[in-house]
């Protein structure tokens, strides 16, 4: 157990699990909100803050990210970097092999999000994967 936490590993889990649920409701009403003021048509400086209030709440996700793997266990640190390397490796592959599709084959384009979407879901599967191997 990290020396800097007092907690236990159920504790820190828990407390992760509440602190992400919590942005990432916020981020959703944020989210929402932010998408029915900007219909109203506000003025520039209005609209800049508005698009960007969303961002607000993922700051928070990735400081809660942060906190619980700064608090687990050596193995679990250890598991969360081997998954988050693979998920870089992961989404730069798709990256670079979609644009090429974009390009050449006329894929349509993707949004820029698509890539948090990517880092995500290959850390998920890293972790889960990962979790097995290290057991």
């Amino acid at each position: 157990m990290n020396a800097k936490s007092r907690l236990s590993p159920a504790q820190v889990e828990r407390r992760h699990k509440i602190e992400l649920s919590v942005s990432l409701v916020l981020y959703a009403i944020v989210l929402v909100g932010s998408i029915e003021f900007l219909k109203q048509e506000p003025p520039a400086a209005a609209r800049i803050a508005l698009a960007l209030a969303p961002v607000v709440p993922i700051v928070l996700v990735i400081w809660s990210s942060f906190r619980h793997i700064t608090s687990v266990d050596e193995l679990q640190r250890r598991i969360h970097t081997e998954s988050l390397a693979i998920a870089a490796g992961g989404t730069a592959f798709f990256g670079l092999t979609y644009s090429f599709l974009e390009g050449d084959a006329g894929f349509p384009h993707l949004p820029a999000w698509w890539a948090w979407v990517s880092i995500g879901f290959i850390w998920a599967v890293a972790s889960l994967v990962l979790r097995r191997h290290y057991r």
